[in-house]
């Protein structure tokens, strides 16, 4: 189907549909779009069921629909949505359920129609609907269905010239009816109808405030258009009429009364929708609530408003309150965070501390496009902060290591210290520097003790071995008591001394060797210089 076609299916459709809405007077078109139109908002002034704004089911006079012509129509469906919160087995939030009656009869103004009858409980389906919880609902109220009347004009302009003389007919009597008044109760009478029309006027803008409130929108519409339709039989007090009349105009056409048909309200000044409103509002008092917290030193309480903040936000698509509630939480985690890492720090908790300044810099990091510039600027002082907490940690790990004379583990945690300092980029601080350059001579010295320790265990658990080696008449069964000292560095080798004694015949003999070990070949042998 081509442009031409489409097009001309539009304008075909749309004048057989108001032709079609002259025999109804019950649904009128709201709005169109383009022309020929494509779009149309369709009004059903019908009884139906809706939610109200708490969400409950009531009997709603007035629904509205949506619907948007597809290129390729009619060939292709119609999409129809509902406008109002309509309840109904073949309704939901996004759409209508048209695709089996399009099916049948192509044609869009039977298929107005047909959701004229939808609406009023006359047509609804069983099985495979859109609401399950709709179709129980109405299965139970099928004996009180449909809820209106769908009124069907035969002659339209005979109709409308009825309800024209009917209305001059009124007029007239009124006039009579007046002169008579005037002439019995010198205007005493019409003077106080007159009074009671003002005065329901004035009324009907207060109740129509209070109804708006309530998110009434269309009741208070329809309260103000029948006062100022009343406001017609006012005869003698002219100037309050206009006053009143001009009023309610107001009121009709204001603002709030056309957004609030559209589902919207205002919220500081701009209109949402219902549902972004009240997010607001809610987020508003989480703010408020978090922000008390703060103050009072409950950042933790503070934190779980704004998250509960934040996720309404997400959920409404509010960005700049998002925004904005992610830099109060960040700024938020980051107070409590660094709050704790300080104590800790000031405590000699460095492990703990370390652990807190590493959840400060993630903050800084993750948050840095919610968070002030001049908290930003403080991420190189917390990672320094950080890093001594580290250092210090480490060195309490090898100072308990080498009490419990665990010297090769205290020399690793004083080499993780040169490691971690020289990787942290702060290696040219002269506090740092200093304190690496400790680590160093402390590794070294370490390493050393480690390696005096181990020599000196090998050279206790194998004297036998080494003894009946170099004195071959030693009795083996007869040797005890090994002895070994730790003499010195020779080159690059580790010298000790290591004595045992014979024991035969209960004369006892003793007997030392100067050994030495080869860290770089990892060899034992005899040391026979004289001097270390």
């Amino acid at each position: 189907m081509n442009n031409s076609q489409t097009h001309g299916a539009y304008a075909d459709d749309y004048d057989a549909l108001k032709k079609r809405l002259r025999h109804y007077p019950q649904i009128t078109i709201v709005s169109t779009e383009k022309e020929p139109p494509e779009k149309y908002i369709i009004e059903y002034k019908l009884f139906g069921y809706g939610y109200n704004d708490k969400g409950k089911i009531e009997v709603r006079r007035r629904h509205r629909i949506q619907i948007e012509l597809p290129f390729g129509y009619p060939h292709f469906p119609p999409t129809v949505k509902p406008l109002t919160a309509t309840y109904h087995p073949d309704v939901d939030e996004q759409a209508v359920r048209i695709a089996d009656q399009w099916q049948r009869n192509q044609s869009l103004a039977d298929l107005v129609i047909y959701i004229a009858d939808m609406i009023r409980g006359e047509i609804y389906s069983s099985d495979g609907t859109f609401n399950q919880e709709a179709a129980r609902f109405y299965g139970e109220k099928e004996g009180k269905l449909p809820l209106a009347e769908l009124k069907y004009h035969m002659d339209p302009d005979k109709a409308e010239k009825k309800r024209s003389e009917s209305s001059f007919g009124i007029v007239f009597k009124r006039l009579v009816l007046t002169m008579g008044l005037l002439a019995t109760l010198a205007g005493a009478g019409v003077y106080y109808h007159d009074m009671m029309y003002i005065r329901g006027a004035e009324n009907s803008v207060k109740d129509g405030r209070k109804l708006m409130d309530q998110r009434q929108f269309s009741e208070a519409l329809e309260g103000a258009e029948r006062a100022l339709i009343k406001l017609d039989r006012v005869f003698m007090l002219q100037l309050d009429r206009e006053e009143q009349a001009s009023r309610l105009a107001s009121f009709i056409e204001s603002t709030e009364i056309r957004e609030g048909l559209a589902g919207n309200i205002a919220h500081n000044g701009i209109y949402y929708s219902f549902a972004k409103a009240d997010a607001l509002t809610e987020i508003d008092s989480l703010r408020t609530t978090a922000t008390s917290m703060i103050a009072t030193g409950d950042l933790r309480g503070a934190l779980a408003e704004l998250d509960s903040a934040i996720l309404l936000a997400e959920e409404n698509e509010l960005k700049t309150e998002l925004s904005e509630l992610k830099g109060l939480a960040a700024e938020t985690r980051l107070k409590r965070a660094l709050g704790a890492a300080n104590e800790r720090y000031n405590e000699g908790k460095w492990q703990s501390a370390a652990k807190y300044y590493d959840e400060v810099v993630n903050i800084l990091e993750t948050d840095r496009r919610v968070l002030p510039e001049n908290t930003i600027s403080t991420l190189s002082k917390i990672k320094k902060l950080r890093l001594l907490a580290r250092v210090n940690s480490l060195r309490s790990e090898a100072a308990a290591a080498e009490q419990q004379k665990k010297y090769q583990q205290a020399a690793d945690r004083n080499r993780s210290i040169v490691v971690l300092i020289s990787r942290s980029g702060f290696s040219s601080d002269k506090a740092l520097s200093s304190m690496q350059a400790e680590a160093r001579r402390e590794n070294a010295r370490l390493r050393e003790q480690a390696q005096v320790n181990s020599g000196s265990d090998y050279l206790v658990e194998n004297y036998k071995d080494i003894f009946t080696k170099h004195y071959p008449g030693l009795d083996r069964g007869g040797i005890r008591s090994p002895k070994v000292r730790y003499m010195g560095r020779s080159g690059g080798n580790y010298v000790f001394i290591m004595s045992c004694i014979e024991l035969v015949k209960r004369k006892a003999t003793e007997y030392r060797l100067y050994y030495q070990y080869d860290p770089g070949n990892s060899q034992w042998n005899l040391y026979t210089e004289k001097r270390l």
